[in-house]
């Protein structure tokens, strides 16, 4: 891969203003911590591997299909690590290829998931958070309570709201792309004009990146998009 310029640390135009950035730095906490915007430079994306059929339910297979496509593009520009259970690692690693890292974690930062407002089971996922920061020696960070009360300051605000639930619809947007190092990946929807299109309008906003479409139907059919599946974890990129 032939070496590309160097990504700004935000977005031009109304693509940093839509995700809440601006074109100012977040301000850094009186630890000196902050959580880095998703433009700026990731030292790994973590992914979960879809493990239950009672979730998926017919589409698990089409499901997992996506997700591993979704891991391999990213894989091309920085480390993937894909958590899935001990039992399904050797299957997840064959579809995932020999880019992505798949460890196997039964059990980030820790957000105490609940499943969507407990729209699926989820005893196992509300583990993950704590386990991976041991995993991968990540600090701890601070409570819901405290993150929000930080945000609301850092951002001039007076009241936080919490939107919840996702859709079972057929989520055909755009918006719900994923940024990683020197990349932007985004849906493709087979419709090549508006894919064109679209492909066209992110390009303009992220010039010093590769665009590249992922088709994700099965994720998209359930509500979902690539923005929902990957998660990085700010700082050098790992080797």
């Amino acid at each position: 891969m032939p070496p590309r310029p160097a990504a700004p640390t935000s977005p031009p135009g109304p693509i940093g203003h839509r995700h809440g950035a601006g074109t100012k730095r977040a301000k850094a906490t009186d630890s000196g911590r902050r959580f880095g915007a998703e433009w700026e430079s990731h030292a790994r994306t973590f992914m979960s591997w879809p493990a239950l059929a009672s979730v998926g339910e017919e589409d698990l297979p089409y499901v997992r299909e996506d997700i591993a496509r979704i891991a391999r593009a990213v894989g091309e520009y920085e480390a993937v690590v894909m958590m899935a259970r001990p039992d399904q690692q050797e299957a997840a690693q064959k579809a995932c290829g020999r880019d992505v890292e798949v460890t196997p974690l039964t059990i980030g930062i820790d957000f105490n998931c609940n499943g969507w407002g407990n729209k699926q089971k989820h005893t196992n996922d509300a583990q993950v958070g704590r386990k991976l920061l041991r995993e991968y020696d990540i600090p701890r960070g601070k409570s819901r309570d405290q993150i929000e009360a930080e945000l609301l300051d850092a951002l001039g605000l007076e009241k936080m709201i919490r939107i919840t639930g996702a859709g079972d619809d057929f989520v055909s947007t755009y918006a719900n792309f994923c940024i990683a190092n020197d990349a932007v990946f985004m849906p493709k929807f087979g419709d090549r004009k508006a894919d064109d299109r679209a492909r066209g309008i992110l390009q303009d906003h992220f010039p010093q990146r590769d665009v590249t479409p992922v088709r994700i139907d099965t994720i998209a059919s359930g509500g979902g998009g690539i923005h929902c599946s990957p998660h990085d974890e700010p700082g050098k990129p790992a080797d």
